[in-house]
């Protein structure tokens, strides 16, 4: 493994100064050429690096993303959580994109230092969430294999929140069908529709199937569960995010069982007037775990009440991370 260079970096800033949302003063970077591998991998100044840049590879969208939770534990310790398997996914999906993929050792030893180096920025009301960006950066305009690639990890500064729970809009204004969580197009979809719901008073859009409109699939930047008497659905595909993924994982080990379905509206409403549904919740990485209290369909309202189910996860996630339960899986990173 290549030397990890950290560089000093002026005028640092503490806790109190850095407000929610905002990036912590550092982060990593390392670039690929197609003649040497991956090199120049050095922790630095974040204002130092122009992080959109403008190359013909991320243009094109060869660009995927993963968003790691970082918290500070009760006794002062810091843990990462599932990073190997947010650097693992992040290949497998740069892979299919036909990006070069990341060095995994390397990424993640990196990421740990940053966070080391950021760590001033934790505490008990905050967490922090590790973007890794991996992109194409080949200069050229034609289509043709990716061999140049660059590789960024910032660190962002959120306040921890209630999770309170969500009222959601259904839209059929989806730019892909089922983009690929993680990709650039998804991330930039996903935000199109925030924005869209917003305007309307929503938190986010419930995206419809872009064939028929009228199957569910996920929501922006989330993944939809759905408890009815008898099964959980999951509306999204099978290739879940590390946190839907760590969902369905603790389910599992309560007994329960998440059924992958395509669902459609009329569906969902059947079962709603029938009282079936005794929850419906979001999962993601950087929120966790929301319920949903309100399913707005084209006028039609679905008033839901928050579940046992979405508080446990909730709470159970939050405790693993914190090191309040055993972390039975080795999610946790100790850092």
């Amino acid at each position: 493994m290549a030397e990890l260079k950290i560089l000093e970096c002026p005028n640092e800033r503490t806790l109190e100064d850095i407000t929610d949302g905002g990036l912590c003063d550092r982060m990593f970077y390392m670039y690929r050429k197609e003649y040497g591998g991956w090199y120049q991998n050095k922790i630095i100044p974040v204002q130092s690096h122009s992080y959109f840049c403008q190359s013909s590879g991320k243009k094109y969208a060869l660009c995927v993303t993963e968003q790691v939770r970082v918290t500070k534990n009760p006794s002062g310790g810091i843990s990462v959580f599932r990073a190997s398997d947010h650097i693992k996914r992040l290949n497998e999906n740069a892979k299919m994109l036909g990006i070069p993929e990341a060095d995994a050792a390397m990424t993640e030893h990196s990421l740990l230092e940053l966070v080391r180096c950021e760590s001033r920025f934790l505490g008990q009301d905050n967490i922090l969430i590790a973007h890794i960006m991996l992109c194409a950066d080949d200069e050229r305009a034609e289509i043709t294999e990716v061999k140049n690639a660059e590789l960024t990890i910032t660190l962002e500064y959120r306040k921890k929140l209630q999770s309170e729970p969500m009222r959601l809009m259904t839209s059929s204004d989806c730019i892909l069908k089922e983009p690929a969580c993680g990709s650039a197009v998804y991330n930039l979809a996903a935000f199109i529709g925030i924005q869209q719901a917003a305007k309307k008073g929503y938190d986010s859009v419930l995206w419809l199937d872009s064939v028929y409109n009228k199957y569910l699939t996920q929501v922006a930047g989330k993944s939809l569960f759905i408890r009815t008497d008898s099964k959980i659905i999951s509306t999204s595909s099978q290739n879940l995010g590390i946190m839907q993924h760590t969902a369905c994982k603790l389910m599992e080990e309560w007994g329960l069982e998440v059924s992958f379905e395509r669902l459609s509206v009329d569906a969902l409403q059947k079962a709603y007037r029938d009282g079936k549904i005794t929850e419906v919740f979001c999962v993601d990485s950087l929120e966790s775990v929301r319920p949903v209290a309100l399913i707005d369909i084209d006028g039609l309202l679905l008033e839901l009440e928050s579940g046992k189910l979405a508080r446990k996860l909730y709470d159970s996630i939050s405790s693993i991370e914190s090191g309040l339960l055993a972390d039975t899986n080795g999610w946790r990173t100790s850092v």
